[in-house]
């Protein structure tokens, strides 16, 4: 394994994992702002 190989890994596993975190925290946040507004 050359090491452009392992950082193209790296970084495709961080993007992989930045996916993963945004598709679960966007969602709480809209759900946040909208019991916000209706408080």
């Amino acid at each position: 394994m050359t090491p452009e190989v392992a950082v193209d890994l790296f970084r495709d596993a961080l993007w992989l994992t930045t996916l993963m975190v945004a598709v679960l925290v966007v969602p709480s946040l809209l759900v946040g702002l909208v019991v916000a507004m209706f408080q």
